[in-house]
């Protein structure tokens, strides 16, 4: 079975920090997929449950979260080994994730 690199944007977020909330962020998730369409279905929940049930729920104060699929890299299986599990994000606050809307 194929190995997968799927890159996620998170939105819908408000975590206090400071001057300015923290409202979304992007993180890497490695997975193992027939298809690359199959990894873009699969990778979103894995995520998702982080942020509804999991570790991090308390923390978000805003909305639902919604996370969308940015890119979608199929990997070797050495590269899939080594970067397990994947874990980890970079959040961006209200405006960098304004100036990424205006560029999309």
């Amino acid at each position: 079975m194929p190995y997968f690199r799927v890159l996620l944007e998170g939105r819908g977020l408000a975590i206090p920090s400071g001057d300015e909330p923290i409202v979304g962020f992007f993180t890497t998730r490695w997975v193992r997929a027939q298809t690359s369409d199959e990894a873009k279905r699969l990778t979103p929940s894995l995520v998702l449950y982080e942020w509804e049930e999991g570790e991090y729920a308390r923390h978000n104060e805003g909305g639902r979260l919604t996370v969308s699929v940015d890119t979608v890299r199929s990997v070797g299986w050495l590269n899939f080994v080594w970067n397990q599990p994947g874990r980890g994000y970079t959040f961006y606050p209200a405006d960098a994730g304004d100036a990424h809307d205006s560029n999309a």
